[in-house]
């Protein structure tokens, strides 16, 4: 009887000392170690980071597998920001103007996936991929061929615009087909070669706008349009515009970089009353800050009161139709 006691006894303190203490917060708790059962290795998968950013890595964002993800791996990956889609590829970045549906009536609908814009450099091809940081709806990464050579990607969700600024490459490349025509503000033929900082193209029924800084010398040989950076600034910034009319809007608002994104909320409770802050923190590459051409969702501003006015411009996306306003700051 006496060993059975002690045993019983060794179990009892064994789990007593094993005991979970709950750390209260608010009206929920959580437990104060992860139980044996569920302590398991972590993921030892590389993270495609630069230098020592440490924060904690989204695992389920939009852009979730550029930081999770070797983009030069067998798999292509898909980064639905809306109203664009990018992939990374061997000359950049592959930028995905979505359009119109697949399917029919009685079967499930997906967006159809056109072929990309793509958008990189003479002579350069990148082999790996790297995030630099992230904001509420936006991110910034590095497609890099060296130490050298790299170009810098700043896309975000809701935004028609891929920002791309370079290093060590020295003129810009727009690639598409022979197809592909150029026009200018007047929505006549822009005639190549020509000293400038932006114009629009049409392409498989999709209208897009190229802004560069002012000097830029821009050539095309029907299929490639480069873009030689005459100064300091280099920059390649291309937009999904829903016409050529739009050319001159996005013109104003292409130069607005985004640098950060923040969401902030303030929940009354007696009024049962969710109020959001949208901020974006910008860097004017050129000319006056206008402020960004940002999309909102309809759940956004549906059935919302808010502190700006839409314009006409709006995209489709699997989401909803996404329509834009313009500013640095947007209250829902």
């Amino acid at each position: 009887m006496r060993p059975i006691f002690i045993t019983f006894l060794l179990v009892l303190i064994s789990l007593l000392t094993q005991a979970q203490t709950p750390v209260v917060v608010g009206q929920g708790s959580y437990a104060s170690f992860i139980p044996a059962a569920e302590s398991v290795a972590t993921d030892n998968n590389p993270i495609y980071r630069i230098g020592n950013l440490d924060a904690p890595v989204p695992t389920n964002d939009w852009w979730t597998p550029l930081i999770l993800q070797d983009m030069y791996g067998d798999t292509e990956y898909h980064l639905w920001a809306h109203p664009i889609d990018f992939t990374v590829n061997r000359s950049g970045l592959g930028l995905h103007f979505a359009t119109e549906w697949s399917g029919g009536q009685d079967i499930n609908k997906q967006m159809v996936i056109p072929a990309p814009v793509r958008i990189g450099g003479k002579n350069f091809n990148p082999t790996s991929e790297a995030v630099k940081s992230w904001g509420d709806w936006t991110v910034h990464f590095r497609l890099q061929e060296s130490n050298s050579e790299y170009v810098d990607v700043t896309i975000g969700h809701g935004l028609p615009f891929a920002w791309l600024e370079y290093s060590g490459v020295g003129t810009a490349q727009v690639t598409t087909d022979a197809s592909s025509t150029a026009y200018n503000d007047d929505g006549g033929a822009q005639a190549f070669p020509f000293t400038g900082d932006h114009f629009g193209f049409t392409w498989q029924g999709r209208d897009y706008g190229v802004f560069a800084p002012a000097g830029t010398q821009f050539f095309s040989d029907g299929v490639t349009i480069n873009a030689r950076f005459s100064g300091e600034a280099r920059y390649l910034v291309v937009a999904a515009m829903p016409n050529r009319e739009a050319l001159t809007l996005f013109y104003r608002h292409a130069y607005a970089l985004p640098r950060h994104s923040m969401v902030r909320w303030d929940y009354d409770e007696d009024a049962a009353r969710v109020s959001t802050t949208w901020s974006l923190d910008i860097e004017v590459l050129q000319g006056a800050d206008n402020g960004v051409l940002q999309g909102f969702l309809p759940h956004h501003v549906k059935y919302t009161e808010t502190d700006f006015s839409l314009t006409d411009i709006s995209y489709l996306s699997a989401r909803g139709r996404v329509r834009c306003a313009t500013g640095n700051n947007f209250r829902i």
